[in-house]
């Protein structure tokens, strides 16, 4: 009789060695005892470190993306700032040498700041970076001072919401009435305050983004994952990367 191979998925219990060869699972020989790659066992523990692994590494995912959309944001800022000392730079030679301005840069200035500002805030957020007196919090007992510390991101978040509120409604305003500043440029006010309100938008995602996932992680009694968040400001750390999973032996460190 000849061997075949065929290729199905095979789920074998917890702890028991196999080999799976090629991407296929070689079935030639019946005696033949289905071994993994690494040739080892999984206790069932480490099965369910890697189960939860995966989880994490999708919230992961999504707390990667929002991070890249903050630190974007934040380059347009600092571009923003950049872009506004030059302005200034060349009104203050245009008028010592021409006895001219040749940007206004006092009224672009203005938007340019204030969007750059906004830009920056979400980044800000979630890098801890907003100023915080936390004389009496640091000497709270850890159960309050978790409860203060989602407080204080629940309302980080709501007062981000509410800004964004009137943001958006303001520059519809300005949109829908043809509202321009009251100066030689007449620029039309919903340009400047939609980049404004767009730094404010990413700025209550991410505080929405932070204080679900603080407010979770205490829900669920994940306190190790809690004092991570609080801290990942100031320690520059990952939260999610508190539990190291080894793909390859499937260790828990």
């Amino acid at each position: 009789m000849r061997n075949q191979t065929e290729s199905f998925r095979v789920f074998a219990p917890v702890g028991q060695p196999g080999r799976f060869v090629g991407g296929q699972f070689n079935l030639g020989a019946p005696e033949r005892q289905v071994e993994t790659d690494a040739q080892q066992k999984v206790p069932p523990l480490q099965l369910v470190a890697i189960g939860a692994g995966r989880g994490m590494t999708e919230q992961s995912t999504w707390s990667d993306r929002l991070e890249g959309l903050a630190r974007w944001c934040a380059r347009a800022g600092g571009a923003l700032i950049a872009v506004t000392a030059l302005i200034i730079a060349g009104d203050v030679v245009s008028r010592n040498i021409f006895g001219t301005v040749a940007f206004n840069a006092f009224e672009l200035s203005t938007y340019l700041f204030a969007a750059a500002v906004a830009l920056g805030l979400a980044s800000t957020a979630l890098n801890g970076a907003h100023i915080r007196i936390d004389i009496v919090l640091q000497k709270l007992p850890p159960a309050p001072k978790r409860l203060l510390n989602c407080l204080a991101y629940v309302s980080l978040a709501v007062l981000a919401v509410c800004m964004v509120w009137f943001a958006v409604e303001l520059v519809l305003e300005s949109h829908a009435r043809g509202v321009r500043s009251n100066s030689a440029m007449a620029v039309k006010l919903y340009v400047p305050q939609a980049f404004w309100a767009l730094g404010l938008c990413v700025f209550a995602l991410a505080a929405i983004w932070f204080a679900v996932r603080y407010a979770v992680a205490l829900l669920r009694g994940d306190h190790r994952l809690a004092d991570g968040l609080s801290a990942a400001g100031n320690a520059g750390a990952d939260p999610d990367e508190t539990v190291e999973i080894s793909g390859a032996r499937g260790e828990v460190t």
